[in-house]
């Protein structure tokens, strides 16, 4: 596998667990066990992402995901608890 296509499919992969974590929670089936698995899963295909080779329009698309640090304010893996 060469790298870029090693990198595409990272890439892919952070997407697909983007795509669930928000249909759990639109569908309210995001238990907290799962939430946990799929942060974790993101976070490190985030930190694998970060030691490679990527390039500008990679480093581009990285910047722009809506995921700055979990629990973060803005963060879609945030969830504020109102009770």
């Amino acid at each position: 596998m060469t790298d870029r296509t090693q990198i595409e499919d990272t890439i892919d992969r952070l997407c697909e667990l983007d795509d669930q974590y928000t249909r759990r929670f639109r569908l309210g089936k995001l238990t907290p066990a799962t939430k946990n698995y799929i942060v974790d899963r993101i976070s490190e295909l985030q930190s694998t992402l970060w030691q490679m080779d990527l390039n500008h329009d990679d480093l581009k698309w990285f910047s722009n995901r809506p995921i700055y640090g979990t629990n973060a304010i803005g963060d879609p893996y945030y969830i504020e608890d109102l009770s």
